[in-house]
């Protein structure tokens, strides 16, 4: 994890049709920081975009349902403190299409290795589907990109907390070097 972008939010913005991965903190639990997980989709008109992401159902602490969002800048999301480019897709049809077939409200669905559904392995999941139709070409494993991702947003994190408070933005894969 070599790179990260120094730029600030009046110059960084995303790439046009890139696909990123985006991490919101939560909390820290034993030591180790929690984040909730979504994919942003950017435009071709910058830096407006689609954040998707599995979102708790009001009142039902293990529920999850899609929630698919415009948004005029992902800079501005509250407490994002990662947006990790991993690869670039023209269609919103075929992000949308591969994120309603990961059925959230299975539990006999949840994937193999996993406790439960949680948007990190509902981000997981949708990449995969991308990746095996073709849609995308991502960089690693999903169970690696995951683990480049968690660091890369530890990091962000150490960063906001030692004074820098901009939301870095990798346009390119070179973050997961």
């Amino acid at each position: 994890m070599a790179y990260l972008t120094t730029e600030k939010p009046s110059d960084a913005i995303t790439t046009p049709h890139g696909l990123y991965i985006t991490m919101q903190y939560l909390s820290d639990a034993g030591g180790q920081n929690n984040y909730h997980w979504g994919l942003f989709l950017a435009s071709d008109q910058l830096p407006r975009g689609q954040l998707l992401h599995a979102a708790r159902v009001d009142g039902q602490p293990l529920d999850l349902n899609l929630e698919i969002q415009n948004v005029a800048d992902p800079r501005r999301l509250g407490r994002i403190v990662a947006c990790l480019q991993i690869s670039t897709l023209k269609s919103t049809d075929a992000i949308e299409t591969c994120a309603k077939s990961v059925d959230v409200m299975d539990p006999n669905r949840v994937p193999t290795r996993e406790a439960r559904w949680t948007s990190r392995v509902w981000v997981k999941q949708v990449l995969a589907s991308l990746n095996k139709g073709g849609h995308i070409k991502l960089p690693m494993t999903v169970d690696e990109l995951e683990l480049y991702c968690q660091a890369a947003a530890d990091s962000h994190l150490q960063t906001q907390r030692s004074g820098d408070p901009w939301l870095h933005v990798a346009n390119d894969t070179r973050w997961c070097s």
